[in-house]
């Protein structure tokens, strides 16, 4: 009985291949496309065939976008949710999923205030040492004291 091998959906062919012989892409912080030729960086990954016309074929017919479930990103709409607070993409799924005792959580959101100010100054320390971290230390509330 041989070992299993981990099985993959291309986007664009619908093909069920094995993980080694497809290419990995994740969608970075700032919405861009990222080829994971390594198959470690965080975040959901999509999977492709990779040859160059199935690729064309995929941004052609927007498969990225879809498979991604991103309309609008992910900073954006927690910026629209929590006007005036700070916004840190810093850890992955499954590291924030293991704070809260779950496989992954995708976002958390934090009130105003003391918790929320320490949180964002250990996010800076882990962002140094993490490539696409992104930390947007909002404009101050409307009647949020400064400093």
């Amino acid at each position: 009985m041989g070992t299993a091998k981990s099985q993959r959906r291309c986007i664009a062919t619908g093909e069920v291949r094995d993980r080694s012989s497809l290419l990995r892409f994740v969608v970075g912080p700032d919405d861009e496309l990222v080829p994971d030729m390594a198959s470690r960086l965080p975040g959901r990954g999509l999977w492709l065939t990779p040859r160059r016309d199935i690729l064309e074929s995929a941004l052609s017919r927007r498969l990225f976008a879809r498979s991604a479930h991103r309309t609008e990103g992910g900073h954006r709409k927690i910026r629209a949710l929590g006007r005036g607070l700070p916004v840190a993409i810093v850890l992955t799924a499954a590291e924030m999923g293991a704070i809260f005792g779950r496989d992954h959580v995708v976002n958390i959101v934090i009130g105003d205030g003391r918790l929320s100010d320490r949180l964002i100054t250990v996010a800076q320390k882990i962002a140094g040492f993490r490539p696409g971290a992104v930390i947007d230390r909002a404009e101050p509330a409307v009647g949020r004291p400064t400093g």
